[in-house]
């Protein structure tokens, strides 16, 4: 097990997986990937102090195999003052809403794994919370 500076609690997916849509509550549904050997969740919110945190949990045999344990969770928190260089590194103009590029572009199972390597292909800093 181990954690990190940002103490963000796991996962908590909600909406439908695929489905471009903002919840009242402001969470993101970007990933909500379901087959036999994988379970893949990954959440978008902006926090208290207007920061992006990406949530995330993966369940299952593929996890197992990979890491050694069948979960693991996560927390990416971006300062609000990398939105530019994240709006950049998306192709987006740098006034974009950040939760509205995500949730008009990158929910669904391909394109969520694609924005979380594009995010640390730019080498864009963040802090990271993990559990496993």
């Amino acid at each position: 097990m181990s954690n990190s500076e940002t103490g963000a609690e796991g996962a908590n997916p909600v909406g439908s997986g695929g489905d471009e849509q903002v919840e009242p509550t402001g969470v993101v549904s970007m990933r909500q990937l379901r087959r036999e050997d994988l379970r893949s969740f990954l959440d978008a919110e902006i926090n208290d102090d207007g920061d992006l945190v990406l949530q995330g949990q993966d369940l299952g045999e593929f996890v197992e195999a990979a890491m050694g344990t069948d979960e693991y969770e996560y927390a990416k928190t971006y300062a609000k003052s990398t939105f530019p260089a994240i709006l950049e590194a998306l192709g987006e103009p740098a006034d974009s809403d950040i939760l509205e590029v995500i949730a008009a572009r990158w929910c669904g199972n391909e394109v969520s794994f694609e924005f979380e390597r594009r995010l640390e292909k730019a080498g864009i800093e963040r802090d990271l919370w993990t559990w496993r």
